[in-house]
């Protein structure tokens, strides 16, 4: 059964804006994983690549009840093409804001997490063993002085 033409439509919009999340969201990992190793990068775009297909695959069957148009890739395509030149210089503007802001919120908003977590006390209890082990082995592999004779 072939959908009315206003369900046709509304498929065809959420199928250009799909296009636009695809597109967006490879350069999101592109840009998270821009200072990483090589291994790092091929995993997490391998990483991308197998959940985006599977979030494909869950749109294309709840779009309209599993019915796939047959122009499906040419609006995602037109979806992408629509982000690449339209979209993308905002887009990594807008990530290069968030890093900047990240790196300044990074450490206050660290702190506020383990202090909330674990407040200084708890710290002090958990640390108190590796302290003394600390101690413990400092003693043990202290150097001997040669001037006293004596430990």
């Amino acid at each position: 059964m072939i959908p009315p033409l206003t369900a046709e439509i509304k498929i065809i919009f959420y199928l250009f804006l799909y296009g636009i999340f695809l597109m967006s969201a490879y350069d999101i990992v592109l840009f998270v994983t821009r200072k990483a190793g090589k291994f790092i990068r091929i995993v997490g775009q391998s990483a991308l690549f197998i959940l985006l297909v599977l979030i494909t695959v869950r749109f294309t069957y709840s779009l309209h009840h599993g019915y796939i148009p047959w122009l499906f890739p040419v609006f995602l395509l037109g979806g992408g093409l629509i982000y690449l030149y339209l979209l993308k210089k905002q887009m990594l503007q807008g990530l290069e804001q968030l890093a900047v802001l990240w790196g300044y919120l990074k450490k206050p908003v660290k702190n506020i997490v383990v202090y909330m977590l674990f407040p200084k006390e708890a710290w002090r209890i958990l640390c108190y063993p590796f302290r003394k082990m600390k101690e413990t082995l400092r003693l043990f592999f202290r150097k001997k002085t040669l001037k006293d004779g004596s430990d």
